[in-house]
């Protein structure tokens, strides 16, 4: 009733209804769908707002200062049917085959190491980064209403690449535990 929203770009009253758990970051991070049935993990690099709290809405993940790891490697680690299965485990479940992935949970779900003396982990390490980046343009071209067949095509290419992260964290899971590492 002529009241003003106090959150940031929006400029409309019906926008928001409750502004306590709005969220906004000015940094790039990972936005992590808290509920649900498949790994939701999407690198925002727009600054979006987001809604947070309990076992619905979004978190953020961002990186750590002097962290060595790239948002497109923690991604597609947290994205891997291994990773997957943890936050199965771990996670609440609800009906639907919905389980969260809610803040408290990352303390418990180990990120693969990566030893960048190692030329080998370090050359697997930047494929899984350069397959995601492709999947990002990948999907901004699905996003841009591309026809149909082209929308087809490049939706294959996409699920290639993943395909092809999930092959290459096999290899070096399977490096890792040959070669006793982390």
């Amino acid at each position: 009733m002529g009241g003003k929203r106090d959150v940031q770009y929006v400029t409309e009253w019906y926008q928001y209804g409750r502004t306590q758990f709005l969220k906004e970051s000015t940094v790039d991070k990972i936005l992590v769908g808290v509920m649900s049935n498949q790994p939701n993990f999407n690198i925002d690099r727009k600054k979006m707002l987001f809604a947070s709290g309990g076992t619905a809405g979004y978190i953020a993940l961002m990186k750590k200062d002097g962290s060595p790891y790239s948002l497109e490697y923690i991604q597609a680690w947290l994205s891997h049917p291994f990773t997957d299965m943890i936050f199965q485990t771990i996670g609440s479940s609800f009906e639907g085959d919905f389980y969260t992935h809610g803040t408290a949970m990352y303390k418990d779900v180990p990120l693969l190491p990566i030893d960048f003396s190692s030329f080998y982990e370090h050359d697997k390490y930047s494929e899984i980064v350069n397959n995601v980046k492709e999947i990002e343009k990948l999907n901004v071209q699905i996003i841009s209403g591309v026809v149909k067949h082209k929308q087809d095509f490049i939706e294959r290419k996409k699920q290639a690449h993943i395909r092809n992260i999930n092959n290459i964290f096999d290899e070096l899971l399977e490096y890792k535990m040959v070669n006793n590492n982390e």
